[in-house]
């Protein structure tokens, strides 16, 4: 566990507290069914967030199976900052 900028970071899925909101993901798609279903389902994660520049459409429909958010082709440290999240 570490922190990037205020924002609490699990290395390893495995050792996260219960739930999480969204699941930031920087692996190629082939390892993306394995992410959402073995890690983040079980954690009742309620979005995947794919980080430009990996994007994928069969992760989109994997997603919409599993009612989570979605969100591709922009980045969450620039999402943040523009809602102001860490101020």
């Amino acid at each position: 566990m570490d922190y990037a900028e205020d924002n609490l970071v699990f290395n390893d899925l495995e050792g996260t507290p219960g739930e999480v909101e969204i699941v930031n993901i920087f692996e190629p798609e082939a390892e993306h069914a394995d992410i959402i279903e073995r890690h983040m389902l079980p954690l009742k994660a309620k979005a995947v967030w794919l980080q430009p520049p990996v994007t994928s459409s069969k992760t989109a429909k994997l997603a919409k199976k599993h009612d989570l958010i979605f969100v591709k082709g922009y980045d969450i440290a620039s999402a943040a900052a523009e809602l102001s999240i860490n101020n």
